[in-house]
């Protein structure tokens, strides 16, 4: 590994010396192999915790992997105000447009996460997740995310909102679970809702 990280110009610390190698050389070889991972699937592939294995997190697993670090995720991080300001403002409009079908309720804290809305028409809830993204897709992570909020709170829909439709399959189905990936435009359709429940 001493001799990895000086092939990646990346400084050896006596912090490193105390991580597992074997582990080290675990999240390396992983990336290597899959170099538009997140650091969620490394963690979940690796069973670990890269922000703990490498001090510098997934930028320096990917350093130390000789792997360039995918440059998207520096335009979808929320470390910027403007871009933080963005995501606010669409969830704020995504809510907005949900209040014309039923109750809304937002920051719904489940087991595996906080959910960004959860709308309820009759007694009918739905999950949904607003991401303000312009190109990115949906990912996979992304989905099961939102299925283990339908589990937690044993709803069977959920809606991802974006700003464009981007993915090549916009509806999925986990289980007993559907969820379904829409655009702004496309849940101000009339009787969106309706489609959503399956009525």
């Amino acid at each position: 590994m001493k001799e990895a990280f000086k092939d990646a110009g990346v400084k050896w610390t006596e912090f490193h010396a105390k991580r597992k190698p074997r582990k080290m050389l675990e999240i390396v070889r992983y990336v290597r192999g899959h170099p538009n991972t997140t650091q969620w699937e490394i963690n979940r592939k690796c069973k670990t915790h890269v922000q703990t294995i490498f001090k510098g997190g997934i930028r320096e697993a990917f350093r130390a992997a000789k792997v360039p670090y995918p440059k998207d995720r520096k335009v979808y991080g929320i470390a910027k105000s403007d871009v933080r300001k963005s995501a606010s403002d669409f969830q704020n409009e995504v809510v907005e447009i949900l209040k014309n079908f039923g109750y809304v309720r937002t920051q719904v804290r489940t087991l595996h996460g906080i959910a960004d809305a959860v709308l309820t028409v009759g007694e009918i809830p739905i999950i949904v997740e607003v991401k303000d993204y312009h190109t990115k897709p949906i990912s996979e992570p992304e989905i099961r995310q939102v299925e283990k909020y339908l589990s937690d709170l044993d709803c069977r829909t959920g809606v991802i909102v974006c700003r464009r439709r981007n993915a090549s399959n916009n509806n999925f189905k986990i289980g007993s679970h559907r969820i379904l990936i829409k655009t702004k435009d496309e849940i101000l359709k009339h009787g969106v809702v309706v489609q959503w429940l399956g009525l």
